[in-house]
């Protein structure tokens, strides 16, 4: 049975973050509430020196759907101890795009990417542990060497661009959630659906090139070679077809016939 999770963002909404990936994202694990994504406005100021808005500060303002197995709220602001994401109280938790868009844009990785990995990280965790624990049980369960894992800690923020494009579920992860009676069968759905979170193909393709540029270089070359064969053949084709439609017979020449002059009368001398 999927989870029901209800996504909501709080306060201003990036103009680059695009909800419909969202919602129109397949999972075998999960499902977003009501199938949309609703923004409300973030009332009252920051309660933190930093611009920031802590667990308290937000715990009136970022609420618990009820139908709902957990809630999520997406914020463009700092959370207490600048963190990207915090359990603000039971079933609620709170995504910071603040730096953390930024670095994911300079990497060209969609900021939906973090939001799916925080998707899969509060699925992984409700099915181990059936809610969304305090945030110090949440720092517990993350690793903090950085292997490219859904359950990277990030204490680095850059580090985040290596968990939103393609992550994994390492070894240790695996073994740690079978342990707390989560199925392998479970564990494999989840570890082949995260794979599909990654760039968008052009900057695939762009990283590609980047990383292997002879390569690149000799496969347009034999693309510009195929490209210029196969005009060649297509215009060959056509010209053919066109001469088989025009007239295959010369105009035969046209006979004028001359009538001969009526007969006049002699005129008289």
């Amino acid at each position: 049975m999927k989870l029901k999770i209800a996504v909501r963002i709080l306060g201003h909404k990036p103009p680059d973050l695009d909800t419909a990936v969202l919602t129109k994202w397949h999972s075998d694990l999960w499902e977003i509430h009501e199938n949309k994504i609703d923004t409300f406005p973030l009332n009252g100021d920051c309660d933190l020196d930093y611009w920031g808005y802590s667990d308290a500060g937000l715990q009136s303002k970022a609420q618990a759907v009820a139908a709902a197995d957990f809630t999520l709220y997406i914020l463009n602001v700092p959370l207490e101890a600048n963190y990207y994401f915090r359990r603000i109280k039971k079933n609620v938790g709170c995504i910071s795009l603040f730096e953390v868009a930024d670095v994911l844009r300079t990497h060209s990785i969609p900021i939906e990417n973090l939001v799916l990995r925080m998707l899969y990280n509060s699925t992984m965790i409700h099915l181990r542990k059936g809610c969304l624990p305090p945030i110090g049980e949440l720092a517990a369960l993350a690793h903090h060497e950085t292997k490219g894992c859904i359950f990277d800690m990030a204490g680095i923020k850059t580090d985040i661009v290596f968990s939103c494009h393609r992550p994994i579920l390492c070894d240790t992860c695996r073994a740690a959630a079978s342990a707390d009676q989560v199925s392998k069968e479970t564990i494999e759905v989840f570890a082949k659906e995260i794979k599909g979170i990654k760039k968008r193909l052009y900057y695939r393709a762009a990283d590609w090139v980047k990383q292997k540029p002879l390569l690149a270089l000799f496969a347009s070359a034999i693309f510009a070679l195929l490209l210029g064969i196969a005009g060649s053949l297509i215009a060959s084709y056509a010209y053919e077809k066109i001469q088989t439609k025009a007239p295959n017979q010369a105009l035969e020449p046209t006979t004028m016939a001359v009538t001969p002059a009526a007969s006049h009368p002699s005129r008289q001398p």
